[in-house]
C-alpha cells in the first residue's frame, strides 16, 4: 500500500482531489453553435427540398446548400472543449460539450419542401438582432453579415421561382449618428447612382421617368445623410459631385454601382457599434436585392483581407 501512494504521489495524481470541472463554452462559442446549428439544419433541408424540386428551382435549391456549406466551414464549426488530465474513474460525461452530437438527422426526418426552406430562410434572414450582440468580434460581424446577405437573396430568388410575389421592401432604418471615414466610397457610390438615375429620368418618360427620378432623390439623399454622419459634408473630402462619369451604357453602369454598394455597406459593420450593425446590415440587403447578386457567390460582398 505504501509503494502504491507513492506511486500514485509520484504521478501527480491525489486521491482526495476531485476531477477538473467539465469546461464549458463561453457567450461567443455559445452563440457560435447556435448558429452553426442553424447552418447545418439548413443544408439539410435544403438538400432534401432539392431532390423532389426540378429544373430551375432544383438549381437554385442545390446552390443554396453549396454555398450554405461554404458558411458552415467558414464559420469555424462549433465548440469543442479542451482536453483534461485523465484520472482514475475521469470519464467524459455523456453529456459534456465534447460529445455533443448534431440534433437533426436528415434519415428520420421528413423531407422538406421549397417552401419550409423559403420559410427558414425567412426566419433567419429577419433576425438580424443576432449582428447587435457585442460577443462579435469586428471580422466575425462582417463574414455573419455577408452570410445574411447571401441568404436574403436566396429567399427573394425562391420566392420567385415559387411564383410568389415578393413583399415590399420597408425603409431602412435612420444611419448611425457616426460612420467614420470609411464611409467616403459608399458616399460616392450612392451619390454616383442619384446622378446615373437623374440621366435616365431624363431620357425617359411616364412612369419610367417618374419611377427613375424616385430612385435619383432616394440615392442623392442617402449619400447626404451618409455624408454628414462621416463628416465629410462640407470638407474638401466630401466625395460628391454634380456629375460623375456613366459611360456609354447607363444600364450596365448602374447595375456595376448598385454591386459596389453591398461591400461598401459591409465594409462598415466591423468597426460599426454593435447596435448599428443590423442597420448598415439592411441597407447591404436592399442593395444586394437592387443588384440581383448570383445564387453561387456564397460570400457577397466579402472582401478578401
Amino acid at each position: 500500500m505504501l509503494v502504491l501512494l507513492v506511486t500514485l504521489s509520484a504521478c501527480g495524481l491525489r486521491l482526495d482531489t476531485p476531477p477538473p470541472p467539465v469546461p464549458t463554452p463561453g457567450p461567443t462559442e455559445s452563440a457560435r453553435a447556435e448558429f452553426v446549428s442553424a447552418t447545418q439544419d439548413l443544408i439539410e433541408q435544403a438538400r432534401s427540398a432539392a431532390q423532389r424540386a426540378e429544373g430551375d428551382l432544383a438549381a437554385e435549391l442545390n446552390a443554396l446548400a453549396e454555398a450554405t456549406q461554404e458558411h458552415l466551414e467558414a464559420m469555424g464549426g462549433t465548440w469543442t472543449p479542451p482536453p483534461r488530465p485523465s484520472s482514475p474513474g475521469n470519464a467524459t460525461p455523456s453529456g459534456s460539450p465534447g460529445n455533443a452530437t448534431p440534433s437533426g438527422n436528415s434519415s428520420t426526418q421528413p423531407q422538406a419542401t421549397a417552401e419550409d426552406v423559403l420559410g427558414t430562410l425567412t426566419d433567419l434572414t429577419e433576425n438580424s438582432e443576432v449582428l447587435a450582440q457585442d460577443i462579435w468580434s469586428g471580422q466575425t460581424a462582417t463574414l455573419i453579415a455577408s452570410i445574411t446577405v447571401y441568404r436574403d437573396g436566396a429567399r427573394h430568388r425562391l420566392r420567385a421561382e415559387l411564383d410568389q410575389n415578393d413583399e415590399p421592401a420597408g425603409e431602412p432604418a435612420q444611419l448611425p449618428q457616426d460612420l467614420g471615414s470609411a464611409a467616403t466610397e459608399l458616399c460616392r457610390t450612392l451619390d454616383g447612382l442619384g446622378y446615373a438615375y437623374e440621366v435616365r429620368a431624363a431620357r425617359s418618360n411616364g412612369d419610367h421617368r417618374t419611377e427613375a427620378a424616385q430612385r435619383a432623390e432616394g440615392y442623392r439623399t442617402l449619400a447626404r445623410q451618409v455624408a454628414e454622419a462621416a463628416g465629410l459634408a462640407g470638407t474638401e473630402s466630401d466625395p460628391r459631385s454634380a456629375s460623375y462619369d456613366i459611360g456609354t451604357d447607363l444600364a450596365e453602369t448602374i447595375t456595376s454601382w448598385q454591386a459596389e454598394l453591398v461591400p461598401a455597406w459591409l465594409a462598415l459593420i466591423g468597426d460599426a457599434q454593435p447596435q448599428d450593425r443590423p442597420v448598415l446590415l439592411s441597407h447591404a440587403q436592399e442593395a444586394a436585392v437592387r443588384a440581383g447578386l448570383p445564387a453561387d457567390t456564397a460570400f457577397p460582398g466579402l472582401r478578401q483581407s
